[in-house]
């Protein structure tokens, strides 16, 4: 039992220590995604490099296509968490549901092509296919949940 080794004080500031090592690992990430999101989406009334229309478009209801086509292309994205979230933030501003927005962000980090694979190498593609599609599927019902409430 380590953990009982260190005095008060020194877990302290080990806790200290380690909570900034991490503030400073997510904020390039995070700033990376808040300026690519803003290049590409722009902000409520004005457009960036994708137009409002398209988002809507595709988007802008709690369909399963919809939330199944949000799902994929989360699948599709390589974005760690910290940079997913300024371009949901973004893809909503530019009219996207909530419903799709939920499963994008839940099928984002779940999947991704490197992930896909290093899996396939691992335990074949077979077994990958069926993880990445019962992971976009599950995705996308519940995005059509959540955006039914």
């Amino acid at each position: 039992m380590e953990m009982f080794k260190f005095s008060p004080r020194e877990r302290i500031k080990s806790w200290g220590n380690e909570t900034g090592k991490i503030a400073v690992d997510m904020a390039p990430p995070l700033l990376a995604g808040i300026f690519i999101a803003g290049f590409l989406f722009g902000r409520p009334g004005s457009d960036g490099l994708v137009p409002q229309e398209w988002v809507m478009a595709v988007f802008d209801s709690s369909t399963f296509l919809s939330n199944f086509g949000a799902a994929a292309a989360g699948g599709l994205m390589y974005f760690c968490t910290m940079t997913e979230v300024p371009v949901i933030d973004g893809l909503m501003g530019s009219g996207m549901h909530k419903g799709p927005a939920l499963a994008l962000l839940l099928a984002g980090p779940t999947i991704s092509i490197p992930q896909m694979l290093i899996a396939s190498g691992i335990i074949g593609m077979k077994k990958t296919s069926v993880y990445a599609g019962l992971v976009i599927i599950f995705s996308a019902f519940a995005g059509m949940i959540y955006g039914s409430l």
